[in-house]
């Protein structure tokens, strides 16, 4: 599941209100999908309905796959009404690909609902920036349309990021039409669960050889600049270790690169866990590490889900995506680099290394402060509902 909306859901449970996640039974980003044999399924997760569609199963390297996949999901939206017949208020479209609009916007027009557009991934400015795609491309222009759409005629549109306000304005958005709802986090009572033998045994080890560990738990793709880390570790102090929780599309690469680069007893990585292991994780490092290529797309904002796990977990951020209001930036959580500089990163890796365990623990109580004071998903579900009031009339969505 999307934690983003997870956690929007539940607390809107919580404040009282009935939701439904509608989403597909298969992501390449999940660890562990969605086991079922119908078309659709409906599941109950912490008072959060799930209406699980069969997603078509692709390979996290394939680009058509994804695409393909991408269609057919909005296609089973549309189709789906015929199964759930419940009457909806607010009906919200989740990005990344903004396509999922077009069946939610039908929906809100059929029930008179608000419609809602939320954006995690800036599409297409992330495949184009990122994956050097041109504007000119049939599927970058079919991204536009959508998120042009999108802001035209939604009641409200909501993103992680935080200054991309005026990009939306010049694609057709109202500005009191828009609400910045970053990534929060949720107190829950839930259980830590242990870590797997082996990642604890690895880490065992690495101690002996009195190994400072910088953790990363999260996917391995293009957007994540994982090579970065892995050929900064040829120049750091040999005592630096980056153990690396997660699954993508570059674990092979990345793993290879390790090997020929000569690091690989220092570059530990290990399978995808469960949510409720990543607490126990990051109890066993020492800092954490947040990167990304130096690109544009980074000025309008970002929020990252796992940031916050870094965060509520006390741990310094060695941190480099360069946006402008980032929370290494404004509190002190961390050392930023420069984007994509491999020596911009030596330099902050060894900097973490240098400084007294007071000094990096100062650094983790002033970022989990700012996430509490700043980041309480309960508050961000309030304000969500809260704007939608306040808009009043509801658009008629065309």
């Amino acid at each position: 599941m999307v934690i983003r909306n997870f956690l929007l859901a539940r607390e809107w449970v919580r404040q009282g209100h009935s939701v439904t996640i509608v989403a597909s039974d298969f992501s390449h980003y999940r660890a562990l999908q969605p086991e079922h044999s119908r078309w659709q399924t409906t599941e109950y997760i912490e008072g959060v309905r799930f209406i699980w569609l069969r997603g078509l199963r692709y390979k996290a390297s394939s680009s058509i796959g994804r695409v393909f996949a991408m269609a057919w999901f909005t296609t089973q939206c549309y189709c789906h009404r015929l199964f759930d017949r419940d009457l909806y208020d607010v009906i919200i479209a989740s990005s990344p690909h903004p396509f999922v609009i077009y069946p939610a916007a039908f929906l809100a027009k059929l029930q008179k609902a608000y419609l809602i557009y939320d954006i995690r991934d800036l599409w297409p400015l992330t495949p184009m920036h990122l994956g050097g795609h041109s504007t000119k491309h049939p599927f970058m222009r079919a991204l536009q349309h959508a998120e042009d759409y999108a802001c035209r005629y939604a009641d409200l549109v909501i993103a992680v990021q935080d200054n991309v306000e005026e990009y939306l304005i010049e694609h057709g958005l109202e500005k009191r039409r828009y609400l910045h709802v970053p990534n929060g986090y949720s107190e829950d009572n839930t259980p830590a669960q242990p870590l797997p033998e082996r990642i604890i045994e690895a880490l065992k080890i690495a101690r002996r050889e009195k190994a400072f560990i910088v953790g990363y738990c999260g996917t391995l793709g293009t957007a994540n600049a994982m090579s970065l880390i892995i050929e900064a570790l040829g120049h750091v102090d040999p005592r630096i270790y980056i153990a690396i929780v997660g699954e993508g599309p570059d674990k092979t690469k990345l793993k290879k690169m390790a090997h020929d680069l000569g690091v690989a007893e220092r570059a530990l990585f290990f399978d995808a866990i469960p949510k409720a292991a990543v607490s126990s994780f990051l109890k066993e490092v020492d800092a954490t590490y947040v990167g990304g290529h130096s690109s544009p797309l980074y000025r309008y904002g970002a929020s990252l889900t796992k940031l916050n796990d870094y965060l509520m977990a006390r741990k310094p951020v060695i941190y480099g995506l360069g946006d402008p209001n980032n929370v290494v930036r404004v509190c002190g959580a961390g050392i930023e680099y420069i984007p994509g500089s491999v020596c911009s990163l030596v330099e902050a890796l060894n900097k973490m290394l240098s400084l007294s365990d007071e000094q990096r623990d100062i650094m983790g109580e002033k970022g989990q402060a700012w996430l509490k004071a700043n980041r309480q998903m309960s508050v961000i579900a309030a304000r969500v509902l809260m704007k939608l009031r306040h808009l009043g009339k509801r658009t008629i969505v065309k």
